[in-house]
């Protein structure tokens, strides 16, 4: 893991957390998205692909990281916008996309307001350099987003909210971890990352 990497991420989640209102910035663990900053940096020229947008932080972290480090490659995020609530997903993407104007990154993203499966179909002819895995948590769905996009993905896959009070996501990690394309590399800081073999 690249340090200064995990500690940008970190330190600017935590800079948005205190500027942006309260749930905006989702994660528990703040060192979540360190772990998605260094992900984004070792995949290197790319583009990042995201199962669950909601307010955008994961997506300006990701964007925020290649331009820091100089990495090519766009941020394209899937997402109905509903949540686990039906929220008025008009109001949660007007959201998401002013606080991504807000931290100047809009411009490098691309949105596709529609559920993860199946994909859009202009993205299954698309490579990726990584993706977050952070949609729906429960039942089935962590692993059948992981089966939708693997072959998309040529280096990293991340899934959020890896701990006990998300047992689908621990239980899709370890199904994935046994893909013989696949190697877990980390499971640090509710995050577990998977390394194309």
């Amino acid at each position: 893991m690249e340090i200064k990497v995990f500690y940008f991420g970190k330190n600017l989640a935590t800079q948005m957390k205190a500027e942006l209102p309260g749930d905006y910035v989702a994660c528990f663990d703040l060192g979540a998205y360190g772990e998605l900053a260094n992900m984004v940096f070792m995949a290197g020229s790319g583009d990042y692909l995201e199962i669950g947008t909601w307010r955008g932080t994961s997506a300006i972290i990701a964007a925020k990281t290649k331009e820091e480090y100089g990495i090519s490659g766009n941020i394209v995020c899937v997402d109905h916008f509903k949540g686990y609530t039906n929220e008025n997903s008009a109001l949660i993407r007007s959201q998401a996309e002013d606080t991504m104007k807000k931290y100047g990154v809009f411009d490098k993203i691309e949105i596709f307001e529609q559920p993860s499966r199946p994909m859009p179909l202009e993205l299954k002819t698309r490579t990726f350099a990584c993706a977050l895995i952070d949609g729906n948590h429960w039942k089935e769905n962590p692993y059948l987003d992981f089966l939708e996009i693997e072959s998309l993905v040529e280096n990293y896959i991340m899934f959020d909210d890896y701990d006990d009070a998300h047992k689908d996501v621990m239980d899709a990690v370890e199904r994935a971890s046994k893909s013989e394309n696949w190697s877990l590399v980390s499971t640090d800081n509710r995050a577990a990352v998977l390394e194309r073999i």
